[in-house]
Formats: structure tokens, C-alpha cells, sequence
């Protein structure tokens, strides 16, 4: 008898604890990502030429993309692109900061694993601040090219 008052007393408690639990993490506010590339071009490191890539959602996760570089010449890139932008704040200050994850791996080269460059950063600014886009550059091949997108955030993340 006390054995089964122990099980059922044990059976609660952890029912207890894993309801807490699920409510204190539904009270926190998620950081969700925000906006989406509009863009993204495939460029000279010194800037003397830029070409337009085509690009599409991965099927495999919300924030790869699949980009497409190719043109009349002969060039032809595909990159696999792991990009998110996420908001943070306003904090007591007002302001706001925005993480950024973009991370680039280069699907064209037949090297295992495959060439991979990227960046993680995280910029603060006033949340008054008009900012509607990032313009984002990744260096690519030994730094030699790069892989340029620009990313829109929506309206109601600016701050305005």
C-alpha cells in the first residue's frame, strides 16, 4: 500500500513538473526569423563584374535557400545558403538588435566535404531607426568571388 501511495505521489509530481514546464516555456516570447532575401548576386571579389542568380526555397528546411548562378559565358555556380534573420528587442534603451546567420556552402565544388564559408553576427540599432534592408556579402572560392544578397526586412520590424 505505501509502495503504491509512492508510485502514485511519484506519477504526479513528474506530471506537475512537465505541465510547469511546458508553461514556463510557452510564456517566453519566441524569436522568431523575419523577412526573406530579394535578391542575390554572384560577384568578383574587386567588383568588376556581377551577375543575377536565380534562387528557390529548399525543400529540406524554412531558411536554405538554393542559388543558382549561371550565364552566357560559361559560369555556372550553385550554392546551398543558410541565411536567417532574426529580431531582438526593442530592450529599455529602445533598441533593437538583429542576428544574422548566413552561411554559405558551395555545391559546385566536387570536394568533400564541400567548400563552406560563412558569418554570424548581430547589429544593434535605435529602434526608430529606418532600416528596411541588409545588404549581406559572403566571400566565396579562397575569397576570390562573393555571394551578395540583398535581405528586405518586413515593415513592422524597422521600428517605425
Amino acid at each position: 500500500m505505501v509502495r503504491q501511495i509512492q508510485a502514485d505521489t511519484l506519477v504526479l509530481l513528474m506530471a506537475c513538473m512537465m505541465l510547469f514546464s511546458t508553461v514556463a516555456r510557452a510564456a517566453k516570447p519566441a524569436v522568431a526569423p523575419i523577412g526573406k532575401p530579394f535578391d542575390f548576386t554572384y560577384a568578383s571579389e574587386d567588383g568588376s563584374w556581377e551577375m543575377p542568380c536565380d534562387f528557390d526555397r529548399s525543400p529540406k528546411a524554412n531558411d536554405d535557400w538554393l542559388v543558382e548562378c549561371k550565364n552566357d559565358r560559361g559560369i555556372h555556380k550553385e550554392f546551398y545558403v543558410h541565411l536567417v534573420v532574426k529580431k531582438i528587442g526593442p530592450n529599455k534603451k529602445e533598441q533593437v538588435a538583429y542576428q544574422v546567420l548566413y552561411w554559405v556552402f558551395d555545391r559546385s565544388e566536387k570536394s568533400t566535404p564541400s567548400a563552406f564559408s560563412g558569418s554570424s553576427f548581430m547589429i544593434t540599432l535605435d529602434s526608430k531607426a529606418n532600416v528596411d534592408e541588409l545588404l549581406l556579402t559572403q566571400n566565396v572560392e579562397a575569397g576570390t568571388t562573393t555571394l551578395n544578397t540583398r535581405y528586405l526586412l518586413p515593415f513592422a520590424a524597422t521600428g517605425r
